[in-house]
């Protein structure tokens, strides 16, 4: 398997640790960049301000994979994340 398909995802997580849900499908509401999710995020806090409230969500991310298929055996998946994590990271995770 060779790709540059590796992704990471945001999200904001609840103080009850759920990550937060769209009000209109129930899903999981992700960013495909962190600048969208903290500005999310800023919006309620304010909406939660605005009546009081402080709003103590926080933004969480994780890795994401290209889809494999189901006969692939996934050699070489773990050497190709480590690789594109040195790649975005200079090594530092």
């Amino acid at each position: 398997m060779t790709t540059n398909e590796f992704t990471l995802q945001f999200a904001i997580r609840l103080p009850d640790g759920n990550l937060w849900l769209s009000p209109l499908s129930g899903a999981v509401v992700t960013w495909s960049d962190r600048p969208g999710a903290e500005h999310v995020l800023e919006q309620l806090k304010i909406q939660a301000a605005s009546i009081g409230l402080g709003f103590l969500g926080t933004i969480v991310y994780r890795y994401c994979t290209p889809f494999i298929d189901e006969t692939a055996n996934g050699s070489g998946l773990v050497d190709e994340l480590t690789a594109w994590l040195q790649r975005e990271t200079g090594g530092n995770r």
